[in-house]
């Protein structure tokens, strides 16, 4: 697929995960599939507009094309649609057509094929310095919190919560992650045995996506 071409084949363009996170969600296409950018489109009083779905980091154009089809998916869009936020992968240029403002994001990937200790040693201060306090606490992970007791957890905890339908994306996607043995929870408790705080991961395409957490 145009998505597993890509140098960057992130999860969050693949079809069974759109499904999940933007119900109905369309995309341009050049050619045979030769590219591909998907679409979320939202209408409000007659008005058609673009916006990030949640959950998904990054989207934009896949396979990566050359700037001259960037301007042709762009220039589509910006005729088509009154108000655009949207969140393009890294392989897109910064050149850009005009009506674009644009600005650039951190985007952390940790290379895993490291051993843990080398790993470790680029940890920040602040980071080791919170671990070793989660070790002098005897605080335990464990793999394998069930969907409703983090779901649960994640209301309690959080103090910016998430929208009912937000919650109920989120419902879906570590429904299907785990049972496709593709997502993971992990669960923090304390030495009392109490949970203090858990992530959903999702692993994809050779990566593992930490896609949410509450504590």
């Amino acid at each position: 697929s145009c998505v597993a071409r890509s140098v960057v084949p992130l999860m969050y363009a693949q079809s069974d995960y759109l499904d999940l996170i933007s119900p109905g969600w369309d995309a341009l296409i050049i050619g045979d599939y030769d590219f591909i950018m998907p679409l979320n489109i939202r209408k409000k009083i007659g008005i058609n507009f673009l916006l990030q779905p949640i959950f998904a980091q990054q989207h934009g154009i896949f396979p990566e094309a050359t700037a001259s089809v960037q301007h042709i998916f762009l220039n589509y869009i910006k005729e088509h649609f009154m108000y655009v936020a949207i969140q393009l992968n890294p392989t897109h240029s910064v050149d850009i057509p005009d009506g674009f403002q644009l600005s650039q994001h951190t985007n952390f990937i940790l290379n895993l094929t490291t051993t843990y200790e080398e790993l470790k040693n680029n940890y920040s201060k602040h980071t080791r310095r919170q671990i070793r306090k989660a070790e002098d606490n005897k605080v335990v992970v464990i793999k394998g919190l069930q969907t409703k007791e983090y779901l649960d957890f994640k209301n309690l905890a959080t103090e910016n919560k998430l929208s009912k339908p937000s919650m109920q994306t989120l419902k879906r996607l570590i429904e299907y992650g785990t049972s496709h043995g593709k997502g993971m929870i992990y669960a923090a408790y304390s030495h009392e045995n109490i949970l203090c705080s858990a992530a959903f991961f999702l692993v994809a395409e050779q990566r593992v996506t930490y896609l949410n957490a509450a504590s």
